[in-house]
């Protein structure tokens, strides 16, 4: 796979999908960060449509955006 000039691990579309992959994200988490932070879509927007509580939503990607670094931290690759 071929990675952008600056970036260790690839594409975050690509990381995102290695790390549901290999079990450390789920598919909900990723959508959740992707959907978030990477198209920039507000959490209460995302609460509004899923009828998640915004707190709740703060948790699940606080958590999923501890368990991706953490395995960076600790050499997961995106290959």
């Amino acid at each position: 796979m071929a990675r952008r000039p600056g970036s260790a691990l690839g594409h975050p579309d690509f990381v995102l999908a290695a790390a549901v992959r290999k079990g450390i994200l789920t598919r909900a988490h990723a959508h959740l960060i992707g959907r978030n932070r990477l198209e920039g879509v507000p959490l209460s927007q995302i609460a509004a449509e899923t009828g998640i509580s915004h707190s709740a939503l703060c948790n699940r990607r606080k958590k999923a955006e501890k368990a991706i670094t953490d395995a960076i931290a600790n050499g997961f690759s995106a290959d």
